[in-house]
């Protein structure tokens, strides 16, 4: 693919030093952030969902860049 190396193994792969575990991060954050968000926005306002999103993600981003 776009890795450049021909007959690459996908268990030679450093997920946690490669784009890729970014790439899992993100979507776990945007899935997870749709789901919760479409069930939270029942019971709380527009604004106040968007801004958990963000901030939760925030926080989550932020302790990952703190520990690598």
């Amino acid at each position: 693919m776009a890795f450049g190396n021909n007959g690459l193994d996908i268990f030679s792969i450093e997920f946690l030093r490669s784009a890729s575990f970014y790439a899992l991060i993100a979507a776990f954050a945007f899935g997870s952030g749709t789901v919760l968000g479409k069930r939270v926005v029942n019971n709380l306002d527009f604004q106040l969902t968007a801004g958990l999103r963000f901030g939760i993600t925030s926080i989550l981003a932020f302790t990952v860049l703190l520990f690598m």
